[in-house]
């Protein structure tokens, strides 16, 4: 009998809202909270799991695309923390923070656990390659945050005008992972 060694893992794909990088929940409720809506980042980072779950299962996906979506996620976040999104206060808000998440994106906040997890991985020999629905700032904002030097590649799907689940971004990922 012929035993295969199961062949080692090279690459990981990561995404990077969610995964790597996670909503700036404190600019979010400084927006709100200046314009009179009470909340807080905790408040909102406790929202978000259920409007995670609500874009999960709602049928966008495929009417929308990722710049859309967003702005819907938010509103749902602040829905599920208890805020009317519908409020010209909340209305302002969001719209402060989609300009600076125009210029700067607002997915900006790095869990502890990340660094020394992107650190184990790449000690492994693993090449880490991030595939991210993004706005065209997202080398910009790794650069920032300090991710970059922690991974291969970024591919932000804005620079390539295809985003996730479309098979031909994860065709370049894999292109640039030269996997």
């Amino acid at each position: 009998m012929i035993t295969r060694r199961p062949r080692a893992i090279e690459t990981v794909f990561l995404d990077a809202g969610g995964v790597l990088v996670h909503p700036n929940w404190t600019r979010v409720a400084d927006a709100l909270v200046e314009r009179g809506v009470a909340t807080s980042a905790a408040a909102l980072a406790a929202a978000e799991p259920h409007a995670k779950r609500e874009m999960d299962l709602a049928t966008l996906m495929a009417r929308t695309d990722d710049r859309q979506r967003g702005w819907i996620y938010f509103e749902s976040v602040l829905r599920h923390a208890g805020l009317d999104a519908s409020t010209a206060a909340a209305g302002e808000a969001l719209a402060e923070v989609r300009a600076y998440h125009d210029a700067h994106n607002v997915w900006e906040h790095v869990p502890d656990d990340v660094v020394p997890m992107l650190a184990g991985l790449r000690a492994l020999g693993v090449r880490l390659v991030v595939v991210s629905n993004a706005n065209g700032r997202l080398h910009t904002m790794f650069d920032r945050v300090g991710l970059t030097p922690h991974v291969d590649e970024i591919l932000d799907s804005h620079d390539f005008g295809v985003e996730k689940p479309d098979p031909r971004l994860f065709h370049l990922a894999l292109a640039a992972s030269g996997s």
